[in-house]
C-alpha cells in the first residue's frame, strides 16, 4: 500500500491509472480481507431472498412489507458496512488513523442519516405531494437533491476519515470539490453505468432465479470495486491538495 500512496501524492492520476491501482487494492483485499466481500455478498443476496418471499407472500394475501421499504433497510445497512470498509482502506493505505473506532460509528450513522433523507426526497415516499398538486415542488427537490449529490461528492470520505469538526468537513469537501468535482465523476461514470445495466437487467423480471443470484454477485464486485476506486479519487486530490499549499 505504501507505493499506492506515493503514486497517489506525486501527481494527479489519469483514468487508466485510477483504474490499474483501484484493481491493485481490489486484489489486496480480496487476498488479505475477504470478510467484506463476502458481508456484501450475503446482505446483497439476503435482500433479494427476503424481496422475492415478500412478493410471494403478496400474491397468497398474507402481510407483507413494501419491497420500497426492504430495499431501503437494505440501502442504509449497505452504506453503514460500505462506510466501515472505505474507512479500512483509507487507513490500510495512509498507515495511520485520526478517528477513535466510536468516532468512526458516530459518524457513520450522520452518514447514514443524510443518505436516508436524500433516498426519501429521491423516491415516492412523498406522495403527499401529488395529492396536494404540488407537482412543482417534487421537481424542484429531485433538482435538489442532484445538486446536493454533485456538491456532497468528497464529503463522506472526508468525514469518516479527517479529524475535522462538522463545518471544516463541508468546508474542505466544498475545497476539495473545486476543479475536482467532474474528476470524480467521469472516472466512476462507466462502472456505476454497469451497475445501472445490470439493475436493469435484474429488474426485467424474465430471469429465473439462478441468473438473478448471478447478477447480484456481479453487483456486489461491482460496487466493492466503486468503493475502492472513489477512496483513490478522494485520496489523490486530497494528497495533491495539500501539497500545493505547502
Amino acid at each position: 500500500m505504501k507505493e499506492i500512496r506515493t503514486d497517489l501524492s506525486n501527481n494527479k492520476l489519469r483514468i487508466p491509472e485510477y483504474y490499474a491501482k483501484a484493481t491493485n487494492v481490489f486484489k489486496i483485499t480480496l487476498k488479505e480481507d475477504k470478510k467484506w466481500l463476502f458481508t456484501f455478498i450475503f446482505l446483497e443476496l439476503f435482500t433479494t431472498v427476503l424481496i422475492l418471499y415478500n412478493s410471494y407472500l403478496k400474491k397468497i394475501g398474507v402481510f407483507e412489507l413494501e419491497n420500497n421499504t426492504i430495499s431501503m433497510l437494505s440501502i442504509l445497512i449497505y452504506t453503514f458496512i460500505n462506510t466501515l470498509f472505505i474507512n479500512k482502506i483509507i487507513t490500510k493505505i495512509e498507515e495511520k488513523k485520526e478517528l477513535t473506532l466510536c468516532q468512526i460509528i458516530l459518524r457513520t450513522l450522520i452518514w447514514i442519516g443524510l443518505v436516508f433523507v436524500l433516498s426519501l426526497l429521491r423516491t415516492d415516499t412523498y406522495n403527499s405531494f401529488e395529492i396536494l398538486n404540488f407537482k412543482l415542488l417534487r421537481y424542484f427537490l429531485l433538482i435538489a437533491v442532484v445538486f446536493i449529490y454533485f456538491n456532497i461528492l468528497y464529503f463522506s470520505f472526508i468525514l469518516i476519515s479527517k479529524n475535522m469538526s462538522f463545518i471544516e468537513i463541508i468546508k474542505y469537501n466544498f475545497e476539495l470539490s473545486k476543479g475536482n468535482m467532474l474528476r470524480m465523476i467521469i472516472v466512476l461514470a462507466p462502472i456505476i453505468l454497469l451497475n445501472s445495466s445490470l439493475i436493469r437487467l435484474e429488474q426485467s423480471g424474465h430471469l429465473p432465479l439462478f441468473f438473478l443470484v448471478i447478477i447480484e454477485i456481479i453487483k456486489v464486485f461491482v460496487s466493492f470495486y466503486v468503493s475502492i476506486l472513489g477512496t483513490l479519487i478522494f485520496l489523490n486530490v486530497d494528497y495533491i491538495n495539500r501539497k500545493e499549499k505547502l
